[in-house]
C-alpha cells in the first residue's frame, strides 16, 4: 500500500480503494510533501467534506 493510500485511510477512515474526488486526492498527495504540513484545520475540512457527501 502506498503512503498516499495509507494517508487516505488514516485521514478519511475509509479503505484506499474508496474513490475520492480529484481535489481531495490531490490534497492527500500534496500532504506527502514535506513543505505542506498536515494541520488539524485541514483534517477537519476533509472530514466535514466527506460527512457532507455521505449525507447527500
Amino acid at each position: 500500500m502506498s503512503e498516499v493510500a495509507n494517508l487516505a485511510y488514516d485521514v478519511l477512515r475509509k479503505p484506499p480503494t474508496t474513490p475520492y474526488d480529484d481535489l481531495k486526492f490531490d490534497v492527500l498527495k500534496l500532504m506527502e510533501e514535506p513543505k505542506l504540513k498536515f494541520t488539524k484545520r485541514l483534517r477537519k475540512e476533509l472530514m466535514n467534506g466527506v460527512a457532507r457527501e455521505a449525507q447527500s
